[in-house]
C-alpha cells in the first residue's frame, strides 16, 4: 500500500512538472547563463566582502531574532510554488493558488524553474561559502541548512526567483506594482537577515532575476500566458 502511495505521489509530481514544461518550450528560451552574465563573487580581501561580512555578522545577533522582520525572513525561506504564491498574495492584492488562479500559479512555477536553471552554472563554478557556515552560526531555518551547505551561495536563488516573480506579477497587476516590487525586494533581503546569503549574493540575484524575466518576456508564448493571466485576474 505504501509503495502504491509513493508511486502515485511521484507520478503527480512528474505530471505537474511536465505540465509546467508544456506551458512553454524552454528550448526556445535563451535562459541567461549566470556564469557568463555575472561578475565573480567578491574576493575575501576586497572592500565588497568587508561590507558583506559586516552586514551579515550583525544579522546573527540575538536582538534581531525576536523581531517581526526576522519572523518574516523565516516565512520567506519557503521556496515551494505554493509557499511563494501565498507569500506574494497580499502584495498582489488577491489570493494566488493552484485552484483560484491556475494560470498565474503555473507562471510562478515556470519562472522558478527557469531561475533555478539560470543560476546553477555560477553556483557550481564558485561554490561560495554561505555566511552561516563562515560564521558557524544558525540560519532562520535550521532544518534546511544541510542542503544549503552543499549549494553555492552566489548568486542567491531565492532573490533571483523572487525578483523575477515580482516583475511578472507587477506586469499582470500594474495597479499593485509598487507593493509587489517592494515585496520582491524584501524577499531578497530576507536571505541576508536569515543568514543564508551575503548582500552581494542578493544583489546578483536581483540582476539575474531581471535577466530571467526579460528572456521569458521575449517569447510570444509567454506573452500570451501573461494575457491569459490578466484575464484571470479580472475574473477573480
Amino acid at each position: 500500500m505504501l509503495k502504491r502511495i509513493t508511486q502515485i505521489f511521484i507520478l503527480s509530481i512528474f505530471s505537474f512538472n511536465l505540465y509546467a514544461e508544456q506551458l512553454i518550450n524552454l528550448d526556445k528560451i535563451a535562459i541567461p547563463n549566470s556564469l557568463a552574465l555575472l561578475p565573480p563573487p567578491p574576493e575575501i580581501d576586497s572592500i565588497v566582502f568587508m561590507n558583506d561580512k559586516t552586514i551579515s555578522e550583525v544579522t546573527f545577533s540575538a536582538k534581531n531574532k525576536g523581531t517581526q522582520r526576522y519572523v518574516q525572513a523565516k516565512i520567506d525561506a519557503g521556496y515551494t510554488t505554493e509557499e511563494i504564491a501565498k507569500n506574494f498574495s497580499e502584495s498582489f492584492g488577491q489570493q494566488i493558488s493552484k485552484e483560484t488562479t491556475p494560470v498565474i500559479y503555473n507562471l510562478i512555477d515556470l519562472i522558478s524553474e527557469v531561475a533555478s536553471k539560470s543560476g546553477s552554472s555560477a553556483k557550481k563554478e564558485y561554490m561560495r561559502v554561505r555566511p552561516f557556515v563562515f560564521f558557524d552560526k544558525s540560519t532562520c531555518n535550521p532544518a534546511g541548512e544541510e542542503e544549503l551547505r552543499d549549494n553555492g551561495s552566489y548568486p542567491s536563488g531565492h532573490s533571483t526567483e523572487g525578483w523575477a516573480i515580482a516583475l511578472l506579477l507587477a506586469e499582470i497587476n500594474p495597479a499593485n506594482q509598487q507593493q509587489i516590487l517592494r515585496k520582491g525586494y524584501e524577499y531578497g533581503q530576507s536571505r541576508i537577515i536569515c543568514g543564508a546569503h551575503w548582500p552581494s549574493d542578493v544583489q546578483a540575484g536581483y540582476l539575474l532575476g531581471s535577466a530571467v524575466f526579460s528572456a521569458l518576456n521575449a517569447n510570444d508564448d509567454f506573452r500570451a500566458l501573461i494575457t491569459k493571466a490578466k484575464k484571470e485576474l479580472k475574473t477573480n
